[in-house]
């Protein structure tokens, strides 16, 4: 079953719970103090504009290995900062790519796997 969670912002990280399997619609949508966060191995979805808006946020570490295309809603990621690198698992590097760019990164955005 689904397990939303609360979301804070703690010195620039969002704090997203490790049991978390949803980030919901607009959870950190406008945040100013966001600068990175990490999606945990759990997470099937990621709601429309979860991230919208995240100017200050550049670094974004994907854990989990279960989002496909219509698992991550509408303009996810629009508005994140071009100069983010985002770090996905090896093994769903090119279909991520795909993705976050359908979902809102700028092109300058770098997509990576993790080590």
């Amino acid at each position: 079953h689904t397990i939303m969670a609360k979301y804070e912002v703690k010195d620039g990280v969002g704090i997203i719970p490790e049991w978390a399997t949803e980030i919901e619609d607009e959870a950190f949508k406008y945040c100013k103090e966001l600068k990175s966060v990490v999606i945990p191995q759990w997470v099937r979805k990621i709601g429309k504009e979860a991230f919208y808006g995240c100017k200050k946020l550049r670094t974004v570490t994907v854990k989990t290995t279960k989002l496909t295309s219509k698992k991550v809603g509408s303009k996810a990621f629009k508005g994140i900062s071009s100069k983010a690198s985002i770090k996905v698992p090896k093994s769903r590097l090119s279909s991520y790519k795909k993705i976050l760019k359908a979902k809102g990164i700028s092109a300058k955005v770098k997509v990576k796997a993790l080590k």
